[in-house]
């Protein structure tokens, strides 16, 4: 049993919360006013979506409130309680981004979330009912009551069929028939193979390729053994050769290093002669004293200059103040003469007094403002309501009763007056809007308190006293100025010259370590290359018995290649001859296993015949068994929702073609309800077929729900409708939801009964008023 929904933002619902019980609970309300999107709710609640979304009639988006106002997010929170166990389930829905968050809690005990298709499966196994028996044998969505009515007899029989679960006895045998033919072409495959290549002829072939394997195996084993001699031989030539190549690589390197040192020494010694001859005298010369003496006074001459620099920055100093100071004095005579013109102004628009009429003048449009939008909206709304009219047939359009012509046109007339007198006054507010010149004197009191603010911040004072700054600072500036540019500049050649002759006295000194350098290398390397030409003879290196021993190794590595080349060649053949010989030896084993896989497969094709037939039969009894129960409440309930004697009973029948819904004449003979029936006979047909559904394949859930079930039934068919839920359906079924525009609905309450209301006009959410619980 449902026992409470909770609906945030879902659709027309901004908050809504109702509590249910057992016995027939009643949602009534005009079309728009979100009944059905409660039921949708649920289905949702429990399943994770419902019929219209399912169908892509409307999107995930689609579900959250949009009016007045676009919502981020919907949510709905259901109570169920079943086998003495209360559920509570949680779906949310963020816009553009589908279900964020699903949950079902069995008291405070979380069984599964936040993942929509486990929560979803969880739900299932609790209540023993998933989506598609839910929504065909439980939710009759509205305009849907005679789905199985609107089905073709074979399609018909399909969805029947698949509420049952017997479709999985029908796919069973058609498996199994595929399996049948399967089998048979597979026994004639092997049947076939076996025609072309016999076991016998496989094993003459399997004796001849093993004697050709073991003479190919005597010869290999002759080239291995040369090859292992040839190895050998080479690899003693190698080891003299490498020696030969040591001492080879030996007196190479000593005949590189003497050329080396040879190429070193004739460097180092022009190099010294250069130095020597553009020094001259100075090669011995001391030139530490010229040095210091010369550091010395340079010295002296960069702290005369640092005196100079600091006086500099003074001078520089008093002229960006004197820049500065001239430079307000400016600005402040400028501002003095916007001054005077302001004051002027100012003493202009005071005069007019703008603050007093522009209040006045706001008023007035505001209230014409507020006239002319009741005006707009009144326009709108009577213009709408005449098309509705113009397009209406034989039914109200607000609330689909009926109507006639004249009241037609009364309606129009009153509606098309009504905008006549929306629209004078909307005229009369505009020509008050046009005609009062508010922008005007916003501007003038604007610019009026600009001006006095201008005035006060103006800083125009203080302009004599910035003039005598700024003649104090130039006589300051003609003070300082006493020729110290001449002397720096003096300073500074002095002490170029000074550096300049230092660093001449460096680079002598360089040249002098440099030739003293350059004499010891020089020694150094005669000593170093008098070494390397006694090691160059202690090698002893002879270059022809180095190319003897080399050809001798070239020719043992020849042909050591070639006795591995042909043993490569005869090893592939061994492989190739053994791989065929292993083929041979599985291709008689699986023919072997062909010869006892045909009767096996044989076999197996007669036991699968004979499932088959057994599946064919259980279908049949549970669809006659199906058919016997659901025909017994089809019993039952017809003579408690039909108010007429000229059917007796109602049931379906099973023919050849499908299942067919069928009517008891008073006489006695059985008729099909298509293409006989009226309107209300086929709607309560339909309806006592949905009763039956329910009571029949959901016992363990004992729901049923129905969305406008008065379509098409006169007054007299719909109280004896409200009474069979109100008294006789709640022994049947623990809970009925009724969904209905319809207000003698409400005699069928023996639960809760709530009116929705909501104002489409304007947009507002929905509104759920308790009118009795219980069946008070």
């Amino acid at each position: 049993m449902i026992t409470r929904v909770k609906l945030v933002n879902w659709r027309s619902h901004e908050d809504t919360e109702l509590e249910f019980s057992k016995g027939t609970n009643v949602l009534v309300g005009d079309m728009g006013s979100g009944k059905s999107s409660v039921m949708d709710a649920i289905c949702f609640a429990l399943f994770g979506t419902f019929p219209a979304l399912n169908a892509k009639k409307l999107s995930i988006d689609d579900c959250v409130m949009n009016t007045p106002e676009q919502k981020q997010a919907a949510r709905v929170e259901i109570t169920v309680t079943h086998k003495d166990k209360e559920y509570t389930i949680l779906r949310e829905v963020e816009l553009g981004k589908g279900t964020k968050k699903s949950e079902v809690r069995e008291g405070d005990t979380l069984l599964e979330g936040p993942q929509t298709k486990r929560v979803s499966e969880v739900i299932e196994q609790k209540l023993g009912v998933d989506y598609e028996l839910f929504s065909r044998a439980v939710y009759s969505e509205q305009n849907q009551l005679d789905y199985f009515l609107q089905l073709r007899a074979g399609d018909r029989k399909k969805k029947i069929d698949e509420l049952l679960r017997i479709e999985r006895f029908e796919n069973a045998r058609k498996s199994l028939g595929s399996l049948s033919r399967a089998l048979k072409i597979r026994r004639e495959d092997i049947e076939r193979a076996l025609a072309e290549k016999t076991p016998e002829a496989v094993e003459a072939e399997v004796a001849k390729s093993e004697t050709e394997l073991k003479e190919l195996e005597g010869k290999i084993n002759g080239a291995r053994e040369e090859l292992a001699e040839a190895t050998k031989n080479k690899l003693e030539a190698d080891t003299v050769l490498k020696g030969l190549e040591v001492k080879e690589r030996e007196a190479h390197a000593l005949r590189e290093k003497k050329a080396v040192l040879e190429s070193q020494v004739q460097t180092n010694t022009n190099r010294a002669n250069e130095i020597s001859g553009r020094l001259g005298e100075a090669l011995e010369a001391d030139l530490s004293k010229q040095k210091a003496g010369a550091l010395e006074r340079k010295s002296a001459v960069e702290k005369e200059l640092e005196a100079l620099e600091l006086k500099a920055r003074g001078l520089m100093e008093v002229n960006a103040e004197l820049k500065a100071k001239s430079e307000k004095v400016r600005e402040l005579a400028e501002k003095a003469a916007e001054a005077r013109k302001l004051a002027q102004r100012m003493q202009s628009l005071d005069e007019r007094k703008p603050q007093e009429h522009l209040d006045t003048a706001r008023e007035a449009v505001a209230k014409a403002e507020r006239e002319l939008g009741q005006a707009k909206a009144e326009i709108e709304q009577y213009t709408k309501r005449a098309k509705e009219l113009a397009h209406a047939g034989d039914k109200c359009p607000v609330c689909e009763s009926d109507i006639t012509h004249n009241k037609k046109v009364a309606l129009a007339m009153d509606a098309k007056e009504r905008m006549a007198n929306a629209e004078r006054r909307s005229e009369s507010a505009k020509g008050i809007i046009s005609n009062t010149n508010v922008k005007s004197l916003e501007n003038d009191a604007r610019e009026l308190a600009e001006i006095k603010a201008s005035l006060k911040s103006s800083g125009a004072e203080g302009l004599e006293q910035a003039r005598a700054d700024v003649a104090g600072l130039e006589e300051k500036l003609r003070e300082m100025g006493d020729g110290s540019d001449v002397k720096r500049k003096e300073l500074q050649a002095e002490r170029d010259s000074l550096l300049e002759k230092a660093q001449k006295v460096d680079r002598i000194s360089e040249m002098q370590a440099e030739y003293r350098r350059l004499k010891a290398e020089e020694s150094a390397r005669k000593q170093e290359l008098e070494s390397v030409g006694n090691s160059l003879r202690a090698v002893a290196f002879d270059e022809g018995a180095l190319a003897g021993v080399r050809n001798n190794a070239n020719a043992l590595s020849a042909k050591e290649s070639e006795l591995k080349a042909v043993l490569e060649s005869g090893d592939e053949r061994l492989k190739d001859k053994s791989s065929a010989l292993e083929a041979n030896r599985k291709m008689l084993g699986e023919l072997r296993q062909r010869e006892s896989d045909t009767k096996a497969i044989k076999e197996a094709g007669d036991s699968l015949g004979v499932m088959g037939s057994a599946l064919e039969s259980t279908q049949s009894q549970l669809r006659e068994e199906f058919t016997i129960a659901l025909n017994a409440g089809l019993e039952d309930v017809w003579p408690r929702i039909y108010p007429y004697g000229d059917y007796e009973s109602c049931r379906l029948a099973v023919g050849d073609g499908g299942y067919v819904l069928q009517l008891l004449r008073s006489g006695g003979d059985w008729m099909d309800v298509e293409g006989v029936a009226s309107g209300g006979e086929r709607s309560t047909a339909a309806l006592a077929l949905r009763i039956a559904f329910s009571l029949v394949l959901t016992q363990n859930l004992s729901w049923l729900v129905l969305d406008e079930p008065t379509h098409n039934l006169d007054s007299k068919g719909v109280e004896l409708l409200a009474t069979a839920l109100r008294e006789h359906l709640p022994g049947l079924v623990e809970q009925v939801f009724i969904i209905t525009h319809d207000e003698g609905m409400e005699q069928a309450v023996s639960g809760v009964l709530y009116r929705l209301e909501r104002d489409k006009e304007n947009g507002a959410p929905t509104k759920a008023v308790l009118i009795s619980s219980e069946g008070d």
